[in-house]
């Protein structure tokens, strides 16, 4: 990975977390700095980070459909007492706001983005060094 040190940096928000790697770093910052050109991934370090990434994703939605199906189910528990915790339950894994279930949607979709943050990135490193071998290219011509 290479951070362009003369490069703009990317614009956020929130100006205590404008270098990427530094102290509050998001992903909102990676993606500034992929999307301004400032980060640059080569390629075989991008493509083991998307594998690896896709790998965490792949877990996830596992995870995921297994709890889908497991609330699919309905109660459980009996009724009465038994019927209150199994509510309880379901509303902690699969339909509250910050269910088990919306949670890792939420990081799905976060890697997702993170993903294609390093695909931007990738593209830059990939171009700059085809603009890069050029000039090489263009000097040895000249002389």
């Amino acid at each position: 990975m290479y951070i362009d040190p003369n490069a703009e940096p990317p614009s956020v928000e929130n100006p205590a977390s404008t270098t990427v790697g530094g102290i509050g770093s998001s992903l909102s910052d990676l993606e500034a700095a992929a999307n301004s050109g400032a980060l640059r991934v080569d390629p075989d370090t991008g493509d083991a980070t998307i594998r690896a990434l896709t790998e965490v994703e792949h877990s996830v939605e596992l995870y995921w459909r297994r709890l889908a199906n497991t609330m699919a189910s309905g109660t459980r528990l009996g009724g009465g007492y038994a019927q209150q915790i199994d509510q309880f339950n379901h509303e902690w894994t699969a339909s509250g706001p910050d269910s088990a279930m919306q949670i890792m949607s939420k990081y799905v979709a976060e890697l997702r983005r993170l993903k294609e943050a390093v695909r931007k990135s990738m593209a830059t490193y990939q171009h700059t060094d085809a603009e890069n071998a050029q000039r090489v290219t263009d000097a040895g011509e000249r002389r």
